[in-house]
């Protein structure tokens, strides 16, 4: 995920308090970028205390996501400052001072006609021997009394490697909100001032730790059931649909057997032909995947022989090679194991109609073979290939690589073998080039059982 496309990221506001944990600090500039240009479209004053970083490295990221700065900086509404200027502005670093400062510049914001005030600060100068640095989660927790009701938005920034374990574990105890891993996460290890306050407060934390792990437990039982809902009502939402297709498929067969046509008539009813066909496999296609999510689906093993399936499923095609203008061939030799031929054929059935799409009207190759005591597929198309920093991606759900432009489908088919090819205790590689095609290899033990192993199936 992308900080800059986090949901909970883009909804931060004025009274939120939220520390940005990073590994590397280039990871979280642009998003800092980003949360400051928010703030002066939103009509607020913008301050940024600098730490490491220079004033003029973040005016180039500033720039660079579409910010005027030289005019920001002229009109007031954007400040660069330097923790002499804030933290230390007394010498030494006083938790009363610094929120008496975000005070006075929160009522000087609201009365130059600003909607609020917008802070982010490079946490570095805790790090320093100054006197006062010890008092930082003094700071951060009296933060959390000042910044809910106010007009303020704050932003600590921590660069993780910097930080002992101990300062850390106070920064986690101190913010509602912590960025992290470019994610904005709600914190559940957040502690109200009340409780940061307390002298002895070991019974109320651990009391508080109880209700909020059965909170969570009834949060993930909530949403379990709501996602439980939801798939048994698009599962027989889109069974209901096989009813209406398949009285017109027998519209369109009665049609073609009962009347002679002219040439443009035929091409019509084969057109429609193809669209019936093409909504009967993308139904099938989100049946499969329900199950497949629910650990629904059903197995019959048995002995099968796979070149054979291979040249009835690529048979299936015929039709649509015409038309299409492509060849398909199978080749190979003889292979025997124990399979599901229904699952055996979802898989090849997915993997030629993508070798149809991605095929741009070439020859299309499926073989089959034995290697190292493992049945082997392979299907092979000379099309357009697909760019190899999106193969790793492509068998995601609903994954559809961009580099090959729009093509026909709801990117569920690839994620579909992988789940059924998983299942079977087999591999499944793909390899590709941009403009030399790409290349499916299927290895599936011949002799074991099957018996349904998805990788995600839902915990109950």
């Amino acid at each position: 995920m992308s900080l800059l496309t986090d949901s909970r990221f883009q909804r931060l506001r004025r009274g939120d308090h939220v520390c940005a944990i990073h590994a590397d600090p280039n990871d979280q500039i642009g998003g800092i970028a980003e949360y400051f240009k928010a703030g002066l479209a939103h009509g607020e004053r913008c301050i940024y205390i600098v730490g490491d970083r220079l004033r003029e490295d973040i005016q180039a990221r500033l720039a660079a996501v579409g910010v005027d700065v030289g005019a920001a900086l002229d009109s007031g509404s954007l400040e660069l400052k330097i923790k002499s200027e804030t933290y230390f502005a007394g010498g030494d670093f006083n938790p009363d001072s610094m929120l008496d400062y975000l005070q006075a510049n929160e009522v000087a914001a609201l009365s130059a006609g600003y909607s609020g005030l917008r802070v982010s600060g490079e946490m570095t100068w805790a790090l320093d021997s100054n006197p006062g640095c010890d008092r930082l989660i003094d700071y951060e927790a009296r933060l959390n009394d000042y910044l809910p009701g106010s007009r303020v938005l704050g932003l600590c920034q921590y660069h993780w490697p910097r930080f002992s374990s101990d300062v850390l574990r106070g920064v986690l105890r101190t913010h509602p909100i912590v960025v992290v891993d470019q994610s904005a996460c709600l914190n559940p290890y957040f502690e109200p001032p009340a409780l940061m306050a307390a002298v002895s407060a070991h019974g109320e934390q651990v009391d508080r730790m109880l209700k909020q792990l059965l909170a969570t437990r009834q949060n993930e039982l909530e949403l379990e059931a709501r996602i439980r809902e939801r798939d048994e009502f698009l599962t027989a939402a889109w069974q209901e649909l096989r009813t209406p297709l398949h009285a017109l498929n027998l519209a369109l067969v009665a049609t073609r057997r009962g009347a002679a046509f002219d040439e443009t008539s035929r091409r019509n009813l084969t057109r429609a032909d193809r669209q019936v066909e093409r909504l009967n496999r993308l139904i099938a296609a989100v049946l499969d995947a329900l199950s497949i999510r629910e650990d629904r689906l059903e197995w019959n093993v048995g002995t099968l022989e796979l070149k054979q399936l291979a040249q009835v499923t690529a048979a299936y095609f015929e039709q649509e090679a015409a038309h299409l203008g492509y060849t398909m061939h199978v080749s190979g030799e003889s292979v025997w194991g124990n399979w599901d031929a229904e699952r055996i054929g979802q898989v090849l059935h997915n993997l030629l109609s993508n070798a149809v799409k991605f095929g741009a009207g070439k020859p299309i190759e499926v073989s089959v073979g034995v290697r190292d005591g493992f049945a082997e597929l392979t299907v092979t198309d000379h099309g357009v290939g697909i760019d190899a920093a999106e193969l790793p991606y492509l068998f995601d759900h609903f994954g559809r690589p961009s580099s090959t432009g729009h093509l026909p489908g709801m990117g569920l088919g690839l994620w579909i073998v992988r789940k059924l090819v998983s299942a079977m205790r087999g591999t499944i590689q793909v390899k590709s080039e941009l403009g030399e095609g790409t290349r499916f290899i299927v290895r599936l033990p011949r002799n074991d059982s099957v018996a349904p192993v998805p990788e995600e199936s839902p915990r109950r």
